[in-house]
């Protein structure tokens, strides 16, 4: 990912200072990144996410911005 202008980012991964899809996708309305789960991989554009199915409430370990 770093190669093709990623930079990774850590979230916390405890809750109540977990970070969900949905709210990731709320606060970030511009850009493009891939959020981690530690077991599944999720595209972001632009305030959407793109799955096959709806991810919004898994939790976001780390995510990676295309700078």
């Amino acid at each position: 990912m770093e190669r093709n202008g990623f930079v990774k980012r850590q979230l916390p991964n405890t809750c109540p200072l977990c970070y969900r899809v949905k709210d990731f996708v709320r606060d970030h309305k511009h850009g493009i990144y891939v959020l981690g789960d530690g077991t599944h991989a999720i595209a972001v554009v632009d305030g959407y996410y793109i799955d096959t199915y709806d991810v919004g409430d898994r939790t976001v370990l780390f995510y990676y911005e295309k700078v």
